[in-house]
Parts: structure tokens; C-alpha cells; sequence
């Protein structure tokens, strides 16, 4: 049986900028949330602290 997690990230990872997709699914409700993240450090930090609040761990 394979393992299905209720939240996860994608990431389209250019030079200079990341494309993150976090979907959720909770109740048989799906939710995608995408946000653009320039590949500087503060930025990078900042996608990392998105992801956190997002509680999404893959």
C-alpha cells in the first residue's frame, strides 16, 4: 500500500527564482498555495520559514 501524506511541497527550481506549490488535503478538500521566492539567502529563509508554517515536512 503506498503512503499518502496530507501535505506536501513542489518545488520548479530556476536561477533566480523557486516556485513553491504546498497542496493540503484535509476532509476530501484539496488546497494548492503557490508563492514565488527569489534565490537570494533572506528569501531562501524566508520559503523555509513558509514551508514551516505550512507544517509541511515533504
Amino acid at each position: 500500500m503506498d503512503t499518502l501524506y496530507g501535505r506536501v511541497a513542489g518545488l520548479d527550481v530556476h536561477k533566480d527564482t523557486i516556485v513553491v506549490c504546498v497542496r493540503t488535503v484535509a476532509e476530501s478538500k484539496t488546497t494548492r498555495m503557490c508563492r514565488t521566492f527569489p534565490t537570494t539567502t533572506e528569501q531562501l529563509e524566508a520559503l523555509r520559514a513558509w514551508l514551516e508554517e505550512e507544517r509541511c515536512t515533504h
